[in-house]
């Protein structure tokens, strides 16, 4: 219970309203109410209006910036509009053709692809990730409080971001037909989609175009992309043959294959939901999905073989007692023969494919697995099957990955002395892994407050 310490008159005009509270007791009594004083007025509880605001208020989850962190901002930003970017010490790929592929709704493009071929039947490709660790420098204003708040939160409405968009947005975001500094992989992979060599290194491109899945998409539908060269659409080929090889490699080692629906829900300009959308996995996402997984892959490697303290991406194969709980659920569903292993579980969640319980199925698989967390050990990614794998592709909104390119940078100049020591990893990894657990529950109950008001 939470006791008002304002007088009754003063709090009598908002009886019934929802409100803002802050807590005046360090220690509260133990089966005493806490007692708070009163700070906010948001007016009727049943507003839509209040639907997310509150949430964040709950959270204590705040969408702007700190007046320090987005003054730093904007003298990145003017810095960058008077001198472009500097190609001094990276190698310069902007005559390559390099290409973003993302959601039609996007804003921020952290990361592009290119492919070339190569003799042999062999192709190298390229990912390229906005270098935001040439700007967000460790200690500042902004990486204080983009360590804070760990990563982007991305609620049914709106988006936190972890960065500051004049930095998002304007600096760092690969836009086309500009220059941007970037962190490059490069991955030569045969025929069959088996990498061959990795190596990584700062770049200076120029995305030649900027697309989205739904255009990729419907490309490779129909065949068909107007307004774009010839050369794009044969890298765009070029990708999807490379993509799929490599995707096949990865459930043949052992990845899972299974995964639920994403549910999009459709608000009107009010914040009003008038329905919801399941947004299944297309081919043109799958491609840049298999690409990020692959640099990686490769940088985790790189990081683990230097021997320098490094954060990865860790998930646990699930215990003895959620191997039990899964089987009698799944037993309950109709199937008795109980799974020992990840073949088990893609041979399960196959068989139920277009079937009415394919659902209930798959959440049932889900739901028993351990989460993924971040870790200073590169121990094996079970549902991805992968002995080393790491966060890189993301640093515009997530801190792990920003963390890890300033390691990379570390070994790719040659210190002698560590980015991070290894009890720093250790502490990061911890904070990290809460902030992204925080930041899920977040988003689904975001969508469970419009799917709530829907019905």
């Amino acid at each position: 219970n939470i006791k008002l310490t304002d007088s009754p008159r003063k709090l009598e005009s908002h009886l019934g309203n929802l409100v803002l509270a802050q807590i005046t007791e360090d220690e509260p009594s133990e089966g005493q109410p806490v007692t708070a004083k009163f700070v906010q007025d948001l007016g009727d509880p049943d507003s839509v209006a209040n639907d997310i605001p509150a949430l964040l208020l709950d959270r204590g989850l705040e969408e702007t910036f700190p007046e320090t962190v987005k003054k730093a901002a904007t003298h990145i930003h003017s810095g960058q509009a008077r001198h472009g970017a500097d190609p001094r010490g990276r190698v310069d790929l902007r005559n390559r053709l390099i290409l973003t592929i993302d959601p039609a709704t996007a804003h921020d493009y952290d990361d592009a692809v290119s492919i070339e071929p190569l003799p042999g039947g062999r192709w190298k490709m390229g990912v390229h990730i906005a270098d935001v660790a040439a700007y967000v420098t460790p200690g500042s204003e902004i990486d204080r409080e983009a360590l804070r708040r760990g990563n982007s939160t991305y609620l049914v409405d709106r988006v936190v971001r972890m960065l500051p968009q004049d930095l998002t947005v304007r600096v760092c975001s690969l836009q086309p037909d500009e220059d941007h500094l970037a962190h490059t992989v490069e991955i030569v992979f045969d025929d069959q989609g088996r990498a061959l060599e990795e190596k990584t290194f700062r770049s200076i491109i120029r995305s030649k175009a900027c697309l989205s899945y739904e255009r990729v998409q419907a490309f490779f539908d129909t065949g068909r992309m107007d307004g774009v060269t010839e050369n794009i659409r044969q890298a765009l080929t070029a990708l999807r043959k490379l993509a799929r090889k490599i995707r096949a490699l990865r459930f043949e080692n052992g990845a899972l294959d299974f995964a639920l629906p994403e549910v999009h829900c459709d608000l009107d300009a009010n914040g009003n939901p008038v329905g919801f959308t399941k947004r299944g996995s297309t081919e043109a996402y799958n491609l840049i999905e298999e690409c990020m997984l692959a640099a990686n892959q490769a940088v985790a490697r790189k990081v683990f073989a230097a021997g320098v303290p490094g954060i990865f991406r860790v998930h646990d194969e699930p215990s003895d007692e959620q191997w039990a709980r899964m089987a009698d659920e799944l037993r309950a569903l109709g199937h008795r023969t109980p799974p020992a292993d990840i073949q088990d579980l893609n041979r399960i969640a196959r068989s139920v494919v277009g079937k009415p319980d394919q659902y209930m199925v798959t959440l049932t698989l889900l739901r028993s697995q351990k989460r993924a967390a971040y870790e200073a050990e590169c121990r094996p990614h079970f549902g991805l099957g992968f002995t080393h794998y790491s966060h890189f592709t993301s640093p515009i909104r997530r801190y792990p990955d920003l963390i890890l390119h300033r390691i990379l940078i570390g070994i790719e100049e040659g210190q002698k002395k560590p980015a991070y020591s290894r009890e720093e990893i250790e502490k990061l990894a911890i904070h990290c892994s809460e902030t992204e657990r925080e930041s899920a529950e977040m988003e689904s109950q975001s969508i469970q407050i419009k799917r709530i008001r829907y019905f």
